[in-house]
């Protein structure tokens, strides 16, 4: 019994000694102050024309180490990632808008902006691992 009970203690030891080194290796970066983190809505629909807006508040970046340099690992929430082998590993945010079968569509960028992050390296994709 003593025994089965140093092991529970000492697991449990380990578990909180490695939670927080984990969690401080994950780092939010705001975008947008109070902002959700991801925010898509329908801006503007009618027969002819549908805008969506897409909105980025935060993301969260891990460190990695890939080959001995330094890498980030970028996440936004329940995103799934780009899985394109050697590509930046960058979240893909898709929604779905119901479009008539008969349509003509092409699609603009109304407009755009940007946060360039210097000395960020984004690690590469593993691509769509099969699960053999």
């Amino acid at each position: 019994m003593r025994r089965w009970v140093l092991r529970r203690l000492l697991a449990a030891l380990m578990i909180v000694a490695i939670v927080p080194a984990v969690a401080a290796a994950v780092e939010v970066v705001d975008l947008a102050g109070e902002s959700p983190q991801l925010s898509v809505r329908v801006a503007e629909s009618s027969d002819s024309r549908i805008v969506l807006e897409y909105e980025l508040g935060s993301f969260t970046k891990n460190a990695v180490e890939i080959d001995g340099s330094a890498y980030y690992e970028i996440a936004l929430g329940d995103e799934s990632n780009l899985l394109e082998a050697g590509l930046p590993d960058l979240p893909n945010i898709c929604r779905s808008v119901v479009i008539p079968d008969d349509a003509k569509m092409s699609v603009r960028v109304v407009a755009s902006r940007y946060t360039d992050f210097e000395n960020v390296p984004v690690a590469p994709s593993k691509g769509n691992l099969s699960a053999r």
